[in-house]
């Protein structure tokens, strides 16, 4: 009885494997029918929505139709062969088994099944221990045991499938090669099957410009050409709502200019009914001086209290002067001043604030330059500074004698100097006969005006 049932179990472990190679040779043939249909009706609504443009409703219908299709067949192709492959679900059953190899061994079959059907007996029947059920059995199973019930299977015979496989390939192979677009545009469509596409144009807008993009406050030319079969005779700019006519130089080349552009501008092309996408034309911040003003400091000889200019970069200092420039500035990151083509760098004083000081010694140009991570060295104008020369004052005497008495003298004059006087002494000293100096000098103030 041991025997019997190790020869049994030897038996069905064989038909067993017959069994996975059933289903994976239904594995490769619902493959190969799979792949065929699915490329085929992937290219069949491709073609009618390239050619037929539908609207949002036919895309929709042919979007989920292809996705229901798709589904159905790989579930009846692919996913159930592949679940019973591995066992799981309801699966042939022995006999059933035994009947598919008896279509290719016919001279199995009876033996097969009978041997089945009597191990089904014993069991049932209670005549499990019957040596001669046993011996009968072994018989049967020792007369199968050196057939191969896998090669009932031909797993090369589904090479005669690939007729319903290579064609649909083939074609999607010769379109993706020569005309992507319907596949590309088509396929675009379908999947975003809610959105309103316009018909195609029979023309092309194309910008000549390489940036879309200008200095803040400043014009810029768009430069259009147009390519195509049919090319309209005007074309317009939108922005928001409103609409601009282009300038036309010729057949086919346009342009528009925006003037003194402030911020970001969204447009796009209409020409015929037919809209081009949307462009944006983008504004770089101008790094720019709003105002300044220069904190003049004067030294202590000119006795002139400090004042501030503004708005003014020429101006006429004593020497020794202290100026101290204080900008205000808009979408600024650097600030540069060269006094003579020396440049140095100006220390941020705060939000959009810098400031720099400066002895001046000598009279000199200077020039102011701006930039941010868009623009640099954006240079304003030159300005120049005098600086005057502190002058030594100057004295004018004349000395009278009196008329009625020669030892009586006077003396009169006239001081000059840029800042005025502090203080003003008549020194003498007397003399002898032979002019030698008699005693100390006298200074005496003389009040003056």
């Amino acid at each position: 009885m041991e025997r019997t049932n190790s020869n049994y179990n030897l038996l069905i472990a064989k038909i067993d494997e017959f069994t996975r190679k059933y289903y994976k040779n239904q594995l490769i043939r619902g493959g190969l029918y799979f792949t065929g249909v699915f490329v085929l009706f992937f290219l069949t609504v491709n073609l009618l929505e390239y050619f037929g443009r539908f609207n949002t409703t036919g895309r929709t219908i042919l979007f989920y139709s292809f996705l229901a299709i798709s589904l159905g067949i790989t579930v009846k192709w692919i996913i159930i062969p592949l679940l019973k492959l591995y066992n799981m679900g309801k699966v042939i059953s022995h006999t059933d088994a035994a009947i598919i190899i008896g279509r290719h061994f016919t001279d199995v079959k009876d033996k097969l099944l009978n041997v089945l059907q009597l191990n089904t007996l014993t069991a049932d029947s209670g005549f499990g221990s019957s040596s001669l059920i046993s011996a009968g059995i072994d018989q049967k199973i020792a007369e199968l045991k050196p057939i191969p019930f896998t090669n009932a299977i031909d797993l090369g015979a589904n090479r005669k499938y690939l007729k319903y496989a290579l064609p649909p390939i083939i074609a999607l192979v010769i379109i993706m090669l020569f005309y992507p677009g319907i596949i590309a545009e088509s396929s675009g469509r379908l999947v975003n099957y809610n959105t309103y596409f316009a018909p195609k144009a029979p023309f092309q807008f194309n910008l000549v410009n390489k940036d879309l993009k200008v200095i803040q406050n400043q014009d810029f030319k768009l430069d259009l050409k147009l390519t195509g079969s049919e090319v309209p005779q005007e074309v317009f700019i939108e922005v928001g709502d409103v609409r601009y006519k282009m300038e036309r130089e010729n057949t086919i080349e346009f342009n528009y200019l925006f003037r003194n552009v402030q911020k970001d501008i969204t447009f796009h092309l209409v020409a015929d009914g037919f809209d081009s996408q949307e462009y944006t034309l983008r504004a770089l911040p101008n790094p720019i001086i709003l105002n300044f003003e220069v904190k003049l400091a004067y030294p202590a000889y000119t006795g002139k209290q400090p004042e501030t200019i503004k708005n003014t970069g020429d101006f006429i200092v004593p020497e020794g002067t202290v100026a101290t420039w204080v900008f205000s500035t808009q979408n600024t990151q650097n600030l540069k001043m060269a006094f003579n083509d020396t440049a140095q760098a100006v220390n941020a004083a705060g939000a959009d604030k810098y400031s720099l000081s400066a002895r001046l010694l000598k009279s000199k140009t200077y020039s102011i330059a701006t930039s941010n991570q868009y623009l640099s060295n954006r240079d304003s104008v030159r300005y120049s500074i005098s600086v005057v020369p502190d002058q030594y004052p100057t004295i004018e005497a004349q000395e009278y004698k009196d008329s009625t008495n020669i030892k009586r003298l006077y003396f009169n004059g006239i001081t000059k100097d840029d800042y005025g006087f502090r203080r003003l002494t008549f020194n003498y000293v007397s003399v002898d006969e032979g002019g030698n100096p008699k005693g100390a000098i006298v200074s005496k103030d003389v009040p003056f005006t």
